[in-house]
């Protein structure tokens, strides 16, 4: 048995709604009995995607803001990564409202300004094709 190590993850946040996928690098993977551990959370199969030896994707689980660690299984969660990766939940920006509400399809599209609830400024301009 080659007891896999977790050296780093991107991204290491994520949302209090969970559904990030976490790229896990580090050695020792295998696809056989692959699990993932946010915190207390394990995250079973359907959560746990296998790249290669050096590489995994785990889907974060919802949970309450703040940090926790994320660890990594090869034998069905029988045994864990011990690394002390730390993953940070947090408070998504909730869009507030949009403005223009609608524009007029022409050359360059329309500007289009969001207001976030949590932040003190964001603005994003988008553009489309028509």
């Amino acid at each position: 048995y080659f007891e896999p190590v977790v050296q780093r993850m991107y991204p290491s946040r994520g949302t209090v709604d969970g559904g990030t996928i976490v790229r896990v690098y580090g050695t020792g993977f295998s696809e056989a009995g692959l699990m993932c551990r946010f915190g207390d959370t394990v995250m079973g199969e359907d959560a746990a995607f296998f790249a290669s030896s050096t590489e995994v994707s785990c889907v974060s689980p919802a949970g309450t803001a703040g940090s926790i660690t994320v660890e990594v299984s090869v034998n069905g969660g029988a045994d864990f990564t011990a690394d002390g990766r730390e993953y940070l939940r947090e408070a998504g920006a909730k869009v507030a409202s949009v403005t223009p509400s609608h524009g007029i399809a022409g050359e360059g599209g329309q500007g289009v300004k969001a207001a976030p609830v949590r932040r003190q400024l964001l603005a994003t301009s988008l553009r489309w094709r028509t």
